[in-house]
């Protein structure tokens, strides 16, 4: 299973707003889930930290993922 960083807004909130993802790719490539909430970087060494904040940064390589059009693109794959 793939995963990556994605920048990803939620349009149907109150206040639409930019956060990073954590999304999981199924093997057609097609995305299966994603954290609940926006991530931050962390780690037990500031070196984790930084290695961790170089993947995130990856994220504004791609166009922002729209959450409300994802949510509705799994929903439909989980009940086919």
């Amino acid at each position: 299973m793939k995963r990556e960083y994605r920048l990803a807004k939620r349009s149907t909130d109150i206040v639409p707003s930019y956060g990073i993802y954590e999304v999981f790719y199924d093997d057609e490539e097609q995305i299966s889930f994603y954290t609940s909430q926006p991530i931050t970087p962390w780690g037990d060494i500031p070196e984790e930290i930084e290695h961790l904040t170089y993947q995130m940064l990856k994220a504004f390589d791609k166009p922002p993922l729209e959450l409300d059009t994802i949510d509705r693109i799994i929903y439909k794959k989980k009940n086919v």
